[in-house]
């Protein structure tokens, strides 16, 4: 949400509790932070949980495992922002491909 503020904030940026302040070629300009409602629906519920099974389960691998994981990342892309693509690991490689998988069937011990 943003406001026009009065003659008595000329040239005034800075912060005060939730209200910040910015000087712009136009004058100043009040905006107010917004906070998260906190609301979550089902779908949410489920993703996340899911997501925190995945990410418990990859930490009870054994090592040989988690060396196998590393393997196929290097061999995995990750997402390509502004024209490199960043390497993979090993967590990031088995979170991808178990979270596809729970899309499909819920992860119930996910290994």
């Amino acid at each position: 949400m943003k406001a026009l503020p009065s003659i008595a904030f000329n040239d005034f940026s800075g912060s005060a509790k939730d209200v910040t302040a910015r000087s712009t070629s136009g004058g100043t300009i009040l905006s107010i932070r917004s906070y998260p409602s906190k609301v979550y629906s089902p779908n949410q519920k489920i993703q996340r949980n899911n997501l925190s099974k995945i990410s418990r389960a990859y930490k009870q691998l054994t090592d040989s495992q988690m060396k196998s994981w590393e393997v196929l990342a290097k061999h995995l892309k990750a997402t390509s922002y502004l024209g490199s693509s960043a390497e993979m690991t090993a967590h990031n490689a088995f979170v991808r491909i178990w979270k596809k998988r729970a899309r499909v069937t819920p992860c119930t011990g996910c290994v």
